[in-house]
């Protein structure tokens, strides 16, 4: 959080109405070593206040319905897997060898 920076938007989430001021963001998540989806999007970061410091940050519907998301508690954990295309992809996987 940017120190003195004043909000000119309300935007509400789980602490109630809070100030927020928008900035670009890059957005990533890997499946390690074989691709980063990356997302260019607009997030609203809240102003400095010092009672809401605490509360997590949430990630918004806006990505996640992008993605299926399973949770098996008793077996593997969580597993994500990308049902809509990302703005952007960067294979991770080394060059076939010749």
């Amino acid at each position: 959080m940017l120190k003195g920076r004043i909000g000119d938007t309300e935007c509400s989430g789980v602490g109630g109405i809070v100030h927020c001021y928008p900035e670009r963001a890059i957005l990533a998540f890997t499946d390690p070593d074989v691709v980063l989806y990356a997302y260019d999007i607009n997030i609203d970061i809240m102003q400095d206040d010092r009672d809401m410091e605490q509360l997590p940050s949430l990630l918004g519907r806006d990505i996640l319905s992008r993605w299926k998301i399973t949770y098996d508690l008793l077996g593997v954990g969580i597993r994500v897997n990308k049902v809509y295309s990302a703005d952007k992809e960067f294979d991770l996987r080394p060059p076939a060898r010749l």
